[in-house]
């Protein structure tokens, strides 16, 4: 194996634990914490963290999305027609179709769902939210609390075709 796969494979590797790690801490351990904690505690330290969470994850997915595709090009480039040939290809396949929607459901969704709720937490700072905002925060929680679970799965999905592709 060249130098260059060894990079590549170290950068997938890392930067796909950092990401799919994140959103396993965040949709197991952290949200659900926070709730329990109520909205004065949750929206401040989710407005703290999101700002800085979000351009991490979306580097974090740029480079995993690319070095996997340089690494899957660069090992099978000159069998591109026997690709599906074997497990591997499939596997493969699977995993970047996981992972595209991931990023759809991750970036597409939830992030802008969780930087809605903040701003609308910050809007209501110091005093009680009027019935609609109140609504409008559960409905938005709702649907963070649904998508991130999504994207539990999703990771569950990429992690298996990922470590199937190794094995087939």
């Amino acid at each position: 194996m060249d130098v260059w796969l060894v990079f590549l494979r170290i950068v997938h590797i890392v930067t796909g634990v950092f990401l799919i790690g994140n959103v396993f801490f965040m949709t197991m351990l952290l949200q659900p914490r926070l709730r329990a904690l109520g909205p004065t505690i949750q929206m401040p330290v989710m407005g703290a963290i999101l700002p800085v969470f979000i351009p991490a994850q979306v580097s974090a997915y740029i480079a995993v999305f690319a070095s996997g595709v340089a690494m899957a090009l660069t090992l099978r480039w000159n069998n591109l027609s026997d690709f599906f040939a074997a497990g591997w290809g499939w596997a493969i396949v699977v995993g970047l179709l996981a992972t595209v929607a991931g990023g759809i459901v991750g970036f597409g969704i939830v992030a802008p769902t969780g930087m809605r709720l903040i701003k609308l937490g910050r809007g209501i700072q110091g005093r009680t939210p009027t019935p609609e905002e109140g609504k409008q925060m559960g409905q938005l929680a709702s649907r963070l609390v649904t998508y991130s679970r999504v994207n539990v799965g999703i990771g569950v999905v990429i992690i298996g075709a990922m470590a199937a592709a190794r094995f087939v």
